[in-house]
């Protein structure tokens, strides 16, 4: 039980000290999606990481920018899961990198946390 409360807590601080939407993309996360595959790294259960990615959907919106080209290499959903998915501590968080990658990388989604 206390684990789960510290991960939450831990979670939610996460989230709200992320930018503003007005600095998005110069000081962190350009959206949502970006939010959530960068917040999700640092948890270590799902229920944490759905807090993570709730309260990237509160700060950023519902919106996802559709990306196709990176100067990192990362260009499609699949290699955005090798990026962000394979050093996640659940099946519950790789399933929510994969739900994202699929988002700003896929076909056209929106997605509802």
């Amino acid at each position: 039980m206390a684990k789960g409360l510290i991960a939450g807590l831990v979670a939610i601080s996460w989230a709200a000290v992320q930018p503003s939407p007005t600095y998005a993309g110069l000081l962190g996360p350009a959206d949502a999606c970006q939010c959530t595959l960068e917040g999700v790294q640092d948890v270590n259960n799902t229920i944490a990481a759905r807090y993570v990615m709730a309260g990237c959907f509160r700060s950023f919106g519902s919106g996802c920018k559709k990306r196709s080209l990176s100067w990192f290499g990362t260009d499609s959903p699949k290699t955005c899961f090798d990026k962000y998915g394979k050093s996640v501590k659940s099946s519950g968080i790789a399933q929510i990198v994969g739900e994202m990658c699929v988002a700003v990388y896929g076909p056209r989604l929106r997605i509802n946390p």
